[in-house]
């Protein structure tokens, strides 16, 4: 991130005044056909700074005229009313187009916390998925898909692009395999025809969406930075395009900035950059290495949160289902839907438990993906009578609780009063 300062002085398109912008300009039909377009320098002047909360407020009402601060200028609440209506119905046209020529999108839940007054959890709250972000959503990736042809087009040898590389095959064989098993159709060639085949089993079955999610994002690899005068490939998988970039958050992200620079320099407001390939590759392999490790600390934070939340509060009973078993090690993967929380379960660990074995469940046979795999439980508790069977698909509930008094320590297990009638299927 830029200074505060910085970003408050300079950057915030505060209402009424002048800011200096890298505006992309598209001539884009009602269809979401677009016909033109170009990048310039300008001057920006908002007449109003709205949240995701109003502009989704006036899509759900669309008579409703917002209640928002405007500037001195002529500006009027209705005519914005009617921009954020008429953008939407472009952008949703522009997103359904992204995703007929191929575009994958896997959606994960998320969580925030609210905090007392020495910033310990007190409230966990899932994040509103609000429709209006996909309207700011599908105008950056437009915007970002028009710099990258350009910048490539002017320095195909130190162009900084992001790539994502195709996924694991072995994932997605699992993906296939999982849903064989249970009837679905599964598609896993391309990734028009992974997003077609999932959005067709949501629609079947919505209670599958988290389960599938998962699975599907399992075998994918992280999109990363790269300089085209070192690596041909620059294809991103999951946009299905062959050229893409980040340029709209140069207040957040330093390769933004980077791209901004090549960018003026081929609209011919600046000199060349004087960089050689191998300086932009050290550059974005920097990057690369950043983000990760920015990745590794939100998951560190969010499972910390998680771990003083259910500390201060108790355990946590969510449902659960078995999205993956481990033979060799006797252990099977269990899926929280509604966190997106996932652990090992070891079997033998368990309570009471006193012999867990590995079977399968009907017969291998040519053209099918093979026999269904299961771990068989035997319990030692008087009341837990017979044999508990494991498996995909199997649906468990599951406490949360923290470790050792240790809110870092954030563990799952099944909770094994609750499982007895669970059954292979």
């Amino acid at each position: 991130m830029l200074p505060p300062k910085m970003i408050e002085s300079v950057c915030s398109l505060d209402p009424g005044v002048e800011r200096r912008t890298v505006s992309a300009l598209f001539t884009i039909t009602e269809n979401g056909e677009v016909l033109d377009h170009f990048l310039t320098r300008g001057l920006i002047r908002s007449c109003a700074k709205l949240s995701y909360e109003t502009a989704q407020r006036i899509i759900d009402d669309p008579y409703q005229v917002p209640t928002v601060a405007l500037s001195a200028s002529p500006c009027e609440a209705d005519a914005i009313r009617q921009t954020i209506l008429f953008l939407f119905e472009i952008t949703q046209s522009l997103r359904r187009q992204r995703f007929e020529r191929g575009g994958l999108r896997i959606d994960q839940p998320e969580f925030r916390f609210d905090l007392d007054g020495n910033g310990l959890p007190v409230a966990m709250v899932e994040r509103d998925r609000f429709a209006s972000c996909q309207l700011i959503e599908e105008l950056a990736l437009l915007t970002n898909m028009a710099t990258a042809g350009i910048i490539r087009e002017h320095f195909p040898e130190i162009a900084l692009l992001r790539r994502h590389p195709s996924p694991m095959q072995s994932g997605l064989l699992n993906l296939q395999k999982f849903c064989h098993m249970n009837n679905l159709d599964m598609w896993i060639d391309t990734s028009k025809s992974i997003q077609m085949s999932m959005s067709n089993i949501v629609a079947l079955e919505p209670r599958l969406d988290p389960i599938l999610s998962y699975l599907c994002a399992k075998p994918m690899k992280l999109a990363e930075y790269v300089c085209t005068g070192q690596e041909i490939d620059t294809w991103h998988y999951a946009l299905n395009v062959e050229e893409y970039t980040h340029m709209t958050s140069p207040i957040r992200r330093y390769p933004d900035i980077v791209v901004h620079r090549l960018l003026l320099a081929a609209l011919g407001y600046t000199a060349r950059p004087q960089i050689s390939p191998d300086e932009m590759q050290a550059i974005a392999d920097q990057c690369n290495a950043r983000k990760i490790s920015a990745g590794r600390c939100q998951e560190a934070s969010l499972n910390l949160f998680l771990g003083l939340f259910i500390q201060r509060s108790g355990p946590m009973l969510e449902d659960g289902v078995v999205v993956a078993v481990y033979p060799h090690s006797l252990s099977v993967e269990i899926l929280v839907p509604r966190l997106g929380f996932v652990e090992r379960v070891f079997c033998q660990r368990a309570e009471f438990v006193t012999n867990v074995c590995h079977r399968s469940a009907g017969r291998s046979e040519p053209g099918s993906v093979g026999p269904r795999s299961y771990l068989e439980l035997n319990w030692a508790k008087k009341q837990l009578k017979g044999v508990l069977k494991l498996g995909v698909m199997t649906r468990v509930p599951v406490v949360l609780s923290v470790g050792n008094k240790d809110a870092r320590k954030l563990k799952a297990c099944c909770r094994v009063c609750c499982i007895e009638k669970c059954s292979v299927r």
